[in-house]
């Protein structure tokens, strides 16, 4: 069966959606208030030195954020602060990951 409209779907039960809800992706991220959007969290560059591998590490050390990055990794080339909103996203969102898991240098 070739399904090419809501209303072709049939289910046993009695509560059948034939409207089609709107889809609204999960924030990645809520900070301060905001959130922040991504459609492709699994391909957000994590390599040494960029926004999201900042952020985590801003986050692991208990540093309060300070969203930048390093273009040729980390501590290496210039430090860059005036960042775009996507890469913004990123740091934030390394941030967050990184709170969520509670991973933090232990400094006793």
């Amino acid at each position: 069966m070739t399904i090419t409209k809501w209303t072709d779907i049939v289910t046993d039960g009695p509560s059948v959606t034939t409207k089609p809800v709107p889809f609204k992706p999960k924030p990645i991220i809520q900070w301060e208030g905001e959130e922040f959007w991504h459609e492709d969290t699994d391909n957000i560059p994590k390599d040494h030195g960029s926004p999201y591998d900042r952020g985590g590490a801003d986050s692991y050390y208990r540093r309060p954020p300070d969203p930048h990055y390093y273009q040729e990794g980390t501590y290496k080339g210039e430090k860059v602060t005036n960042l775009t909103s996507y890469d913004e996203k990123c740091y934030y969102k390394g941030y967050q990951d990184n709170e969520d898991a509670g991973y933090y240098k232990d400094y006793t």
